[in-house]
């Protein structure tokens, strides 16, 4: 059998690294505009407090793992 080399490539475990630190960022991101949106439009705090519980469960429904965990 011929040598072959096992393992992620260095170019796809950065590009991974980088995609999740984006998936990341976007839970965090949007809790400091919070009180910007809810000024632009007009809405409660209680209402645009939901943007952030959004955000952090269509991540969480979209994780394999989070699926495992939870079947």
């Amino acid at each position: 059998m011929p040598d072959s080399k096992t393992g992620l490539p260095a170019s796809v475990a950065l590009t991974l690294a980088i995609c999740y630190g984006f998936s990341v960022a976007t839970i965090y991101y949007n809790q400091t505009m919070l009180p910007l949106i809810a000024a632009t439009f007009g809405i409660s705090g209680a209402h645009v407090g939901q943007i952030a519980m959004l955000t952090w469960n269509s991540v969480n429904d979209n994780d394999p793992a989070e699926r495992w965990l939870h079947s």
